[in-house]
């Protein structure tokens, strides 16, 4: 599968995303895109997560979280959080070609958006985008950063 037919399945399949309701367009992001080295983490496929989150309380506690955090408690912050959280998973090779993510408009509605990345060398590989409207998500080979620049 390629890397843009198995995003394109991520994003109609997967995470629809429709069934979430928010309050009218809280986050500016309307896209990511994502450039991926072909050193990331030491060359292993990298875990990563966009989470659209409902709740102010929720945003809070996972600003505090780094990636591994997340990833320890995601199946069941998602269970308890039904309805206010948003999960987009999906595992990035090293030297992907780069790739937008469209945001949809129930996922603006959220009230804060992470980028998690579950890197193998040890960090907060933590992102917050919400005031960001076309970032630019690089995955480096030891860590994850953001770019801005239109």
């Amino acid at each position: 599968m390629t890397a843009r037919k198995f995003f394109l399945f991520l994003a109609i399949v997967v995470l629809p995303g429709g069934c979430f309701q928010g309050h009218g367009g809280r986050i500016a992001t309307q896209q990511i895109l994502f450039l991926v080295d072909a050193r990331v983490n030491d060359g292993y496929p990298v875990e990563v997560d966009i989470v659209f989150v409902f709740d102010e309380g929720l945003a809070k506690e996972l600003g505090a979280y780094s990636a591994q955090s997340w990833f320890q408690r995601k199946q069941t912050l998602s269970a308890s959080h039904a309805g206010t959280i948003a999960v987009r998973h999906f595992q990035v090779p090293p030297g992907l070609p780069p790739e937008t993510i469209e945001v949809t408009n129930r996922q603006r509605n959220a009230v804060a958006c992470f980028v998690f990345a579950n890197y193998v060398a040890h960090g907060e590989h933590r992102l917050r985008l919400d005031n960001d409207r076309d970032p630019t998500i690089i995955l480096g080979p030891k860590a994850i950063t953001v770019s801005n620049v239109p």
